[in-house]
């Protein structure tokens, strides 16, 4: 069955939209690592990374029994998010290269089904962390920064291959319901493999700096 993912921006409604399709449509929801484990000090290195390993192989084994099965979150999201803010959080582009690489190469993870991106203006977005109070959003405004560039990478993934990437503006959660549950009848059974997308993303990532699509 198959194993989607949403992305976007903080306050886009990845969550709100998950939740909507597990209630109305039975999906498996797997959240996004910081909400799914808690991070002691004195972690390895590497900590965050094995957790998208974990939370893919949370997937896989959900798609066994269920008919949807949602990454809330991109499990390769370590890789284009410290390009988007240039690696200055300390984990190098080799090592993170190197990391799911290999990864990829044992089996331990892979790309979903399909990603759904989720947009709305900038604006919109903080009308809506203003209107969510419950939820602390750390670093808001500068994650807007990597909107741009993460478009663009999914823009570059989507031209390997179109029916890999969507992008929904999420104005209304049960019309962006709606338009996944209808995506996802059409199977795409003739993409590139994994390895092929990954090492076109690798010359992409290094042909490319994020400020390019900064305006």
């Amino acid at each position: 069955m198959p194993i989607i993912c949403f992305e976007g921006a903080s306050a886009v409604g990845k969550t709100s939209l998950s939740e909507r399709l597990r209630e109305n449509y039975g999906a498996f929801v797997i959240p996004e690592v910081n909400l799914l484990f808690q991070r002691k000090e004195c972690e390895p290195k590497f900590w965050y990374f094995e957790k998208q390993i974990e939370r893919w192989k949370m997937a896989v084994e959900a798609a066994k029994n269920h008919e949807i099965v949602i990454l809330d979150g991109d499990a390769f999201q370590p890789l284009w998010y410290n390009w988007s803010f240039d690696f200055d959080f300390g984990e190098p582009f080799e090592e993170i290269l190197g990391f799911y690489q290999e990864k990829l190469s044992i089996g331990e993870i892979d790309f979903p089904d399909k990603y759904f991106i989720l947009t709305l203006r900038n604006d919109e977005l903080r009308n809506r962390k203003i209107s969510d109070a419950l939820r602390i959003r750390k670093n808001f405004e500068r994650h807007l920064r990597f909107i741009q560039p993460q478009i663009a990478y999914f823009n570059f993934i989507k031209s390997i291959n179109g029916d890999l990437v969507e992008f929904i503006e999420n104005k209304e959660i049960e019309k962006s319901a709606e338009r996944i549950i209808n995506s996802i009848k059409d199977n795409n059974p003739n993409r590139i493999t994994s390895l092929e997308l990954f090492d076109a993303i690798e010359n992409w990532l290094n042909k490319h700096n994020p400020e390019e699509f900064i305006s």
